[in-house]
């Protein structure tokens, strides 16, 4: 019975955390988007639904240039297609 009690407290433990982990993730998503649209409601609304697509496409933050250029994955971007932001 003891054994049972620490594999349910560790296995909420471990729930627990993964779920923290994805809220906060989508939170910082969600606040990056908006911080993007400067206040402005249509931008606001606009970038809320290309972070809906993407999350739908389960594109990762890694695979895109995120400088303001042509959206493309990394391992294909030039020089010329999207400035490297210091």
């Amino acid at each position: 019975m003891d054994y049972f009690i620490i594999a349910i407290a560790v296995l909420s433990g471990l729930y627990f955390h993964w779920w923290i982990y994805a809220r906060i993730k989508r939170w910082i998503n969600r606040d990056l988007a908006l911080s993007m649209a400067a206040g402005d409601p249509k931008k606001q609304a606009y970038m809320l639904n290309k972070l809906a697509e993407a999350t739908t496409l389960k594109i990762k933050k890694k695979q895109h240039c995120i400088t303001g250029c042509k959206r493309l994955p990394i391992n294909t971007m030039r020089q010329t297609e999207c400035s490297k932001v210091d």
